[in-house]
């Protein structure tokens, strides 16, 4: 029997593509995610092969994370390979600062991923076995113009997931984070300024798989993009402040005629 991955924020988007690439590859993908419908399109995919079961979830719900792996345990067997991918983007700027937002922000893209590593960390303890992969990005390196709230819980799973990689370090578990640049989702077609470089949800999920099968820590796509903003990270903070403010990748605003 194939093994089994488990992809949360499956429904749409990265989560959607990648369920879809793994089964390319011989997996059998279990998905969750909130809306039941988007869950429901995707088995019906003739690309799903009959090989992507739905598991609607809601990862800031905690007792149901948890009996939603144990329930995809007792039916499809381990969870070899835990994709993290649910995420909201909500605007935070000056003019519309809400701690509403990023309190919103907070409790999906980094409690709901805390909820899913509660659920499947001890089960891949027991078996010394297993690779988690959460779903970040770019804005994880440094500030970005507009993004104080998703920058901020995507810097967070960063540094919770270099934590986890250091305390498996010597087991048979693999943690590692997918650094997105721009994708083309439903989430970044509601960006109110420009999104340079921005890739389909088909070519980041082929780059994941690819990463997927290393044991590299940061997955990143693209490349390139991500080497420039990872860059940045060494950079003093009032050069980079002048640098981003003038730059489209880091969602500032070029000098006319630039």
């Amino acid at each position: 029997m194939s093994e089994i991955a488990w992809i949360t924020g499956g429904g749409s988007g990265l989560g959607r593509a990648t369920a879809l690439r793994l089964v390319a590859d011989g997996w059998r993908v279990a998905v969750s995610a909130r809306t039941a419908a988007d869950l429901d399109e995707l088995v019906a995919d003739p690309a799903a092969q009959g090989r992507i079961h739905a598991f609607p979830c809601d990862v800031t719900d905690r007792a149901a994370v948890l009996a939603t792996v144990d329930r995809i345990e007792r039916e499809h067997g381990p969870i070899v390979l835990a994709l993290l991918a649910a995420g909201i983007y909500l605007p935070v700027g000056l003019d519309d600062f809400s701690a509403a937002n990023i309190e919103a922000m907070f409790r999906i893209n980094v409690f709901g991923v805390a909820n899913a590593i509660e659920a499947i960390m001890p089960r891949f303890r027991a078996r010394d076995a297993g690779r988690l992969a959460v779903v970040s990005s770019l804005t994880q390196y440094r500030g970005f113009t507009r993004n104080a709230g998703y920058g901020a819980t995507k810097a967070a799973l960063l540094t919770m997931c270099e934590t986890l990689r250091l305390q498996t370090r010597g087991t048979g578990i693999t943690v590692q984070v997918v650094v997105a640049g721009y994708i083309a989702t439903r989430m970044t077609a509601k960006a109110p300024f420009p999104l340079p470089d921005i890739i389909s949800a088909e070519d980041a999920a082929e780059q994941t798989v690819a990463g997927l099968k290393t044991d590299d820590f940061e997955i990143c796509m693209p490349a390139d993009i991500i080497a420039r903003v990872r860059a940045a990270r060494g950079m003093p903070a009032e050069d980079y402040f002048e640098m981003a403010a003038r730059t489209t990748l880091f969602g500032g605003v070029p000098p006319q005629g630039a």
